[in-house]
């Protein structure tokens, strides 16, 4: 009888070893994998905070030289040249050469539309086309600042296999409030972006741009996809 009970105890005590060890082993291997998640979920939300300032940071820096391409256009629309109806003038063309040398990293061409849409006057690299004389009254961009009469920025518009973007600044006549035309910028949508991150190799970490219809203006996964509907 002594025997058997010592027998039974002693499978006790056996068996609440191994219940022990093997309790002590999954808890250590709970708590491992809760904090195993815990540090991937903290990395994960440090890089997410660091990609949404980046990102930020960029939409900032490009807000800020829209609004100084947007100012250039404002000064010669209010210029008086324009203000006075001079859209052939050599001096008011001398003066578009003058700013278009400030922001020819960011433009590739300025330009005067008067109030038929016809373009009256264009700076832009030598050997480029100029779109003089060019009736421009169909284009969305164009009808809507005459519309609305206020400036506009364009969704993406391709022309030679080269995506680009158009800012419109109207001229009115601050006296008589009469519409007298349009000062147009345009901007190659990856030349631009280009200034602000990576837009051409998908090895390392790089930038993708939208107008506001997703229309992919730049994407340095693959340049292809450029004017390509994110939809």
């Amino acid at each position: 009888m002594k025997g058997l009970f010592v027998g039974k105890v002693k499978k006790i005590g056996i068996i609440s070893i191994i219940s022990i060890v093997i309790l002590s082993y999954g808890l250590f291997f709970y708590m491992q994998g809760i904090t195993e998640y815990n540090i991937k979920n903290s990395l994960f939300e440090q890089q997410k905070d660091r990609q949404g300032e980046s990102v930020l940071s960029i939409a900032q820096n490009i807000e800020s030289d829209i609004n100084l391409v947007t100012l250039m256009l404002d000064g010669l629309a209010n210029s008086a040249y324009f203000q006075e109806g001079e859209l052939y003038s050599q001096q008011a063309k001398r003066l578009m050469e003058e700013k278009y040398r400030q922001f020819d990293s960011v433009v590739d061409r300025l330009f005067v539309l008067d109030k038929n849409e016809v373009v009256t006057s264009s700076i832009t690299q030598s050997g480029s086309e100029t779109f003089v004389g060019n009736d421009l009254s169909l284009r969305e961009w164009v009808s809507e600042t005459r519309n609305a009469l206020r400036p506009v920025i364009s969704n993406g518009f391709e022309r030679q296999g080269i995506y680009t973007i158009f800012i419109t600044y109207p001229i009115i006549n601050r006296d008589s409030k009469e519409y007298v035309g349009m000062v147009v910028t345009s901007i190659p949508t990856e030349k631009f972006f280009s200034h602000y991150g990576n837009v051409r190799d998908s090895n390392s970490p790089f930038l993708v741009a939208y107008d506001k219809n997703g229309t992919i203006l730049a994407d340095g996964a693959n340049d292809e996809l450029v004017g390509d509907s994110f939809f």
